[in-house]
């Protein structure tokens, strides 16, 4: 019988070996990437998001064309990025928190 003490020690273990993760800094924004890769079928992202971009232009209007008309600046776009709401525990991402503290992500 394994107990939940356990399996974190048996987890903590396994992850001692983790490698560090990239870093880079962009316009005061602190940029790494995330790989999740499901093992079994049983396997679970573990995470609820949404999409930044639809949230962005939602929440700001279309900036009016450089060339001066009233028509909207049709290459206007919100980032490409995934905005984390939740992150559930056992899940692969956080699974990968605990591999890599220096780059948690965090809802």
């Amino acid at each position: 019988k394994l107990s939940a003490a356990s399996l974190l020690s048996s987890d903590s273990e396994q992850l001692a070996g983790s490698e560090p993760v990239v870093q880079e800094m962009v316009d005061d924004c602190l940029f790494w990437e995330v790989m999740l890769k499901k093992e079994t079928v049983d396997d679970k992202f573990g995470f609820a998001q949404v999409n930044g971009r639809a949230e962005f232009e939602v929440r700001l209007p279309v900036p009016q064309s450089d060339d001066g008309s009233e028509t909207p600046d049709p290459t206007w776009r919100g980032p490409d990025v995934l905005i984390v709401r939740r992150i559930h525990e056992g899940g692969l991402l956080h699974r990968w928190n605990l591999q890599h503290p220096e780059a948690e992500v965090m809802p």
